[in-house]
């Protein structure tokens, strides 16, 4: 997966990947917070699903941690 170039932005439904470690998580954007973070990073609503038997996360976290599959 190559990193996202700045001009690409991440909108609320698309399909992301958020880096963990070695693992990449498969996730999907549920909400954009705005500009909330840190100098106004954009900070977006996440939603992991874990798979069956185990129950989804989500978690805000920093548009730029965030990986465009």
């Amino acid at each position: 997966m190559a990193p996202r170039t700045t001009n690409q932005r991440i909108e609320v439904g698309d399909d992301v990947v958020l880096p963990v470690g070695r693992l990449r998580l498969p996730s999907r954007v549920i909400e954009d917070r705005g500009n909330l973070g840190v100098n106004g990073e954009r900070i977006l609503r996440i939603v992991t699903d874990l798979g069956e038997g185990a129950h989804d996360i989500e978690r805000e976290v920093p548009e730029d941690v965030l990986e465009l599959p």
